[in-house]
């Protein structure tokens, strides 16, 4: 089927190309020919860029051959037209944690987690994505930590450098927080002192 749909395609012929496409792209993932399959679901997509089941089946298709590269583009697309698709949403947040690209997956999966504030999943993949956020600028503070005894510090002056860091956000912390909590407390305390 998939040399005959593929002379359609090439006929030049619009009345029934979107179903073509679309039966082309089927045909390829059935019968594992993933370089007909996407050269397909490119030309599909872009000739119809606007209509999302196309558009979709190309989704499928890089999702059934696990091909991540063209996956990314196509849910790009995808989201273009649904922006605010749950599933879309879930593939894309996977595919910039695949690509360690942690900052951009949280994006996702706080518009999620706003949207289904009880989603165990979308906690989990959260906590991930700041997990390993956390190790990264470990890893960071480990090299610029490398870098000052290569330049001859001791590791006691190293030490004293993070400790006072580490006080000095501390005082600001505290300065800061106390009096907005302060100012909190007396709100909540005006407001709700009706009730009890």
């Amino acid at each position: 089927a998939i040399p005959y749909l593929q002379a359609y395609i090439h006929s030049g012929q619009e009345k029934y190309r979107k179903s073509v496409f679309a039966n082309l792209i089927k045909a390829c993932n059935h019968a594992h020919n993933k370089s007909a399959g996407l050269q397909a679901a490119k030309m599909a997509v872009a000739s119809y860029a606007d209509d999302f089941n196309l558009v979709s089946s190309a989704v499928n298709f890089c999702i059934d051959n696990e091909d991540d590269v063209n996956l990314q583009y196509f849910v790009a697309k995808a989201l273009e037209l649904k922006p605010e698709d749950e599933t879309l949403l879930n593939i894309q947040g996977k595919l910039y944690e695949d690509a360690r690209e942690y900052e951009k997956s949280l994006q996702i999966y706080t518009r999620l987690l706003q949207a289904h504030p009880n989603a165990l999943d979308v906690a989990k993949h959260m906590a991930i994505g700041y997990y390993n956020l956390g190790v990264m600028s470990y890893t960071e503070r480990y090299r610029e930590m490398a870098t000052l005894k290569v330049v001859g510090f001791k590791d006691r002056k190293i030490a004293a450098l993070l400790v006072g860091q580490n006080l000095w956000l501390s005082a600001v912390g505290i300065l800061i927080g106390l009096p907005f909590g302060m100012g909190v407390l007396a709100y909540m305390l005006k407001t709700m002192a009706s009730e009890y």
